[in-house]
């Protein structure tokens, strides 16, 4: 089971805050892996692991010709690639 998504708190070596839901859990792997089944958990792994509109935007974007001031953007549909 993968821990990156918990981080032990400074103040209570008895807790651990998942970072991805900003929740105080009991640092005991029952409690940690109740946590992780719940569909809260899994909606802001998600939410998390899912780029946003603005990201793939960004990722879309290619630089402008120097020449032509025109930027080229390929799209490829599923029916062209058949």
């Amino acid at each position: 089971m993968s821990t990156g998504w918990i981080t032990p708190l400074a103040d209570n070596p008895l807790k651990v805050e998942c970072k991805y839901c900003e929740v105080i859990l009991n640092a005991n792997l029952a409690d940690i892996k109740r946590h992780a089944k719940t569909s809260k958990h899994a909606r802001h792994v998600m939410r998390h692991s899912t780029p946003s509109v603005q990201q793939r935007k960004a990722h879309l974007k290619t630089p402008k010709s120097a020449a032509t001031g025109i930027s080229i953007v390929l799209v490829y549909s599923r029916q062209m690639v058949k």
